[in-house]
């Protein structure tokens, strides 16, 4: 302006200049601003970058530490699954001892499982350990990835211009989104590629895993001895209407097995051997329940055995030379049976001679009943817990030994069959209703005692040794009526 009013230049020639000038201005502050807004871009490339290559070492380490647990969890299932095959065979050696068939062999072959089911322990706690110090490991790697994604959230300008935040946002979104689920998406493949899915099983104690039926058949058999031992079922032996055997059985397995099929894995546990040397079938396994219908041909049989742990013993219309049974919670019932021995022995059940013909019989049992219905030559009974009931219906009774802890004696025989011994009762009472006795009860300081003696027409005499500690002895003829 002063140099127009001086006359250096005109007014138009100053009005070029300005707008030469202003022009100058712009173009300068243009290039400012482009300049700063070029170096505010290679900052927030170089921060992406940074993020970025972070995001993928977490999603690295990550995926590595879940590899890692995913490989020792593996190791710890497997050591659990020997851990419980080794259990389970000594379960079954354990109720071999208790069915009284160890031998010194598998003695010793117990006590080596024991030693290595220790060992085996000792190393599935070392990798529990283990287990539990890789599981930390991923977690804190996973709160370190969501606490950086956090912040990264927290640090965001939301001051800037509105379109351009969420613009920005979308952004971080996108890369976050893309990096968690990437090492999310890493992690649990890995996890996948390592873990047999087929493996992971949930165990429920006392859960059924299997309940199926299965005959097994064999035909012509002429085999002299039969052998079962059971670990848990009933069994009903009855004759065959040919002459093949026939094992009914209803099964069923209670926990995990490996095995492809119910019947395999029985079979694993079970011995099946019928040939014509010998009938055997034995399930030992505590996890299995074996309940049985045995069909037998009818002929005699020299060596018959059967031992049950928990479950009931039926017998029908058979007939052999020696016939041993043993139960330990469980009651034995014998119908229409010939043997020439019947020797039975009960912990926790009462034991049955109802029909049949026996020579000799024996029975113990621990808690339960004893009682003879049928006939037989002589008889050894002893209860602790217990009433022993015997009924001679004929006079080929010889001899009767008796002999209750805690339980009543009650025994009946013909009145034409002649007496011999005694009744001796330590606490209770003896109680005859016999005829014919030259005697009565006498009575002991606490006890009573009987002295038997009895002659008949017949000239058959019987010898009676009872003996009751805290309980009472009856006596009386089959032609009495009962008490």
């Amino acid at each position: 302006m002063q140099l127009v009013k001086d006359g250096v230049i005109s007014s138009q020639e100053a009005i070029v200049l300005l707008e030469n000038l202003a022009d100058k201005a712009d173009n300068g502050s243009s290039e400012r601003t482009s300049a700063t807004d070029t170096a505010a871009d290679e900052q927030t490339s170089a921060e992406a970058d940074d993020q970025s290559a972070a995001a993928d070492q977490a999603a690295e380490d990550l995926r590595n530490a879940h590899s890692t647990l995913a490989d020792l969890q593996q190791q710890l299932q497997d050591k659990q699954r020997q851990i419980r095959a080794t259990e389970e065979q000594i379960t079954v050696l354990d109720t071999l001892e208790d069915l009284e068939d160890l031998s010194a062999e598998k003695a010793e072959e117990r006590s080596k499982l024991q030693a290595d089911l220790v060992t085996m322990k000792e190393d599935a706690e070392r990798l529990a350990d283990q287990v539990k110090a890789a599981k930390q490991v991923v977690d804190d790697l996973q709160a370190k990835a969501w606490q950086d994604t956090r912040d990264d959230f927290d640090t965001t300008d939301w001051a800037e211009d509105f379109s351009q935040t969420f613009s920005d946002l979308g952004k971080r979104m996108g890369t976050i989104g893309t990096q968690v689920g990437k090492a999310v998406r890493d992690a649990m493949t890995t996890v996948s590629d390592n873990v047999d899915w087929k493996d992971v099983k949930i165990k429920v104690p006392g859960v059924v895993s299997a309940s199926f039926d299965h005959e097994f058949l064999f035909e012509h058999i002429a085999a002299p001895a039969v052998e079962m031992r059971i670990a848990n079922g009933d069994v009903h032996i009855q004759p065959s209407i040919n002459d093949n055997v026939s094992i009914r059985g209803q099964f069923k397995i209670y926990g995990h097995y490996d095995e492809p099929t119910p019947l395999a894995a029985l079979m694993a546990r079970s011995q099946v051997d019928v040939s014509n040397d010998h009938i055997v079938f034995s399930v030992p396994n505590k996890r299995i329940r074996a309940d049985l219908d045995v069909y037998l041909p009818k002929r005699l049989y020299d060596h018959t055995s059967i031992k049950i742990l928990n479950g009931n013993l039926a017998v029908d219309g058979f007939n052999g030379q020696d016939f041993y049974a043993k139960l330990t919670n469980g009651s034995g019932t014998f119908n229409d049976v010939t043997l020439q021995l019947l020797n039975v022995e009960d912990i926790n059940g009462s034991v049955h001679y109802n029909s049949g013909k026996v020579d000799e019989l024996m029975g113990q049992t621990m808690n339960g009943t004893l009682t003879a219905k049928a006939p037989f030559k002589s008889a050894e009974l002893s209860t602790v817990n217990g009433t022993i009931r015997v009924t001679a219906t004929t006079n080929e009774l010889h001899k009767l030994i008796a002999n209750s802890t805690s339980g009543t004696i009650k025994v009946s025989v013909p009145a034409s069959l002649g007496l011999t011994g005694q009744a001796q009762s330590k606490v209770g009472a003896v109680r005859s209703r016999l005829s014919h006795l030259s005697s009565e009860p006498v009575r002991g300081t606490v006890g009573q005692r009987l002295q038997l003696d009895r002659t008949t027409d017949s000239g058959d005499v019987a010898e009676l040794e009872l003996t009751a500690g805290a309980g009472a002895i009856m006596l009386k003829d089959n032609d009495n009526e009962d008490n």
